[in-house]
């Protein structure tokens, strides 16, 4: 879906990919800004893995403070829209002035948002098999991560004894 090579950019039309993932939208019940952090920090452990550049596009005005500062890196960026202006004029600019529009990926779930995508020749995902791509990633590095652990002081000890022996421990 996004393994093609010629892919270099995904554009995500943020707040629709929370509200139409239940394991996102949960966190809206403590508050949309704790949503859009929880999906903020899985893509940005997406981004160290990944040759691509994400855009994430959401409605409204950018956070006090900078709330987003640290999720906007060299591969991830987050973009608000003005108020009271919804994010997906910008989204739609955004497809529209890619130099090869064939090598962007638009995930929503937006009917006119994934018209105006095909239109312009890019790739649409729908929102929710998006998410299970990143969950699936996820799961994939923390089971490759777990394979890589420490040794015991008993695995170090019996190493030190072999070494020591010049031989094999039994």
């Amino acid at each position: 879906m996004l393994a093609g090579g010629d892919l270099n950019k995904i554009i995500i039309d943020g707040y629709n990919l929370i509200h139409r993932v239940p394991e996102l939208a949960k966190y809206i019940e403590v508050s949309l800004e704790r949503a859009r952090d929880e999906l903020l920090r899985l893509l940005k452990s997406y981004t160290m893995s990944k040759q691509v550049e994400i855009i994430v596009a959401f409605d409204g005005q950018q956070p006090p403070l900078g709330i987003d500062a640290p999720y906007d890196t060299r591969r991830l960026k987050v973009r608000f829209s003005r108020q009271p202006f919804k994010a997906d004029p910008m989204i739609k600019n955004m497809i529209a002035s890619a130099a090869k529009p064939k090598s962007v990926a638009v995930v929503t779930d937006d009917g006119d948002i994934r018209r105006f995508a095909v239109s312009k020749r890019a790739s649409v995902i729908s929102s929710p098999d998006f998410f299970h791509l990143l969950i699936k990633r996820s799961e994939r590095k923390a089971a490759d991560q777990s394979r890589d652990h420490n040794m015991s002081e008993d695995e170090l000890a019996e190493w030190l004894k072999l070494f020591e022996e010049g031989g094999t421990s039994e």
